[in-house]
């Protein structure tokens, strides 16, 4: 999270269940993170993404339980999944945006892989995009998302190359076509 300056902030003053401020206080402190760091960073995650995950269906899942589900879908069928999650994701972001673009289409895939708790590393070089994503999902898991970002990055001139799958890491570019 990114320090902010005064003149970024605004002070404000709010009423919380005793118990709240006290779990509040102790992950401040056992993340070494001061309290108002922290009400930060749980409003900027709820302002960003968590407001929407009732609204959206989102489900919580397990890495494990991710992981079994993908492995038991046939490597054939994966591709017969894709139209419904690319749409998917296009809908999500026109429901946070009221519109898509590549640019809020990146906004939110990053929003949600950092809400689904996988590890990943986003690079910007020029004109292209570099992610290398960290997700415990398996091989199919891989598959699916390349598939689905793929379809989605098409409708924005943007193709992937320099895909590599390794079991629960992926890494791929997104360049102009």
């Amino acid at each position: 999270m990114r320090h902010l300056s005064n003149k970024d902030t605004n002070i404000i003053t709010v009423r919380v269940n005793r118990k709240v401020k006290d779990d509040i206080a102790n992950m401040a402190d056992s993340n070494s993170m001061n309290l108002s760091s922290l009400v930060n960073k749980i409003l900027t995650e709820y302002t960003e993404w968590g407001r929407y995950s009732n609204e959206l269906d989102f489900v919580t899942l397990n890495s494990d339980i991710l992981k079994k589900i993908f492995d038991s879908i046939e490597e054939s069928k994966l591709s017969g999944i894709t139209p419904s999650s690319s749409r998917y994701f296009l809908n999500i972001c026109e429901f946070i945006n009221g519109e898509s673009d590549f640019d809020k289409f990146i906004t939110v895939f990053n929003h949600w892989l950092n809400y689904s708790n996988f590890k990943f590393r986003y690079l910007v070089n020029n004109d292209s995009q570099k992610y290398v994503i960290n997700h415990n999902g398996g091989t199919n898991f891989s598959i699916f998302l390349t598939n689905t970002i793929s379809s989605n990055i098409e409708n924005f001139g943007r193709m992937l190359s320099d895909v590599k799958i390794e079991n629960q890491l992926l890494k791929f570019t997104i360049e102009k076509i």
